[in-house]
C-alpha cells in the first residue's frame, strides 16, 4: 500500500459566492502529494460558478 493514498475531495456548492473562493484556495494549498478536488455546482444563481471556474479546471 502506498504511503499516501490518492484522496478525492468533493465540495458541493449552491450559492456560496462569499466562501467558495477561500475554500478552493485552501484545498489547493494542501501539503499532500496525491489528491483531486471535485466541485459539484448545479444551479447556483450567484457568482459561485464563475469563482470556481477562475480557480480550477471545469469538467
Amino acid at each position: 500500500m502506498d504511503k499516501y493514498p490518492h484522496v478525492t475531495i468533493i465540495v458541493p456548492v449552491l450559492n456560496r459566492e462569499n466562501t467558495i473562493g477561500m475554500c478552493i484556495e485552501s484545498l489547493l494549498k494542501l501539503d499532500y502529494p496525491s489528491y483531486e478536488v471535485i466541485v459539484v455546482e448545479r444551479g447556483s444563481t450567484d457568482k459561485s460558478r464563475h469563482i470556481v471556474s477562475k480557480n480550477i479546471r471545469l469538467s
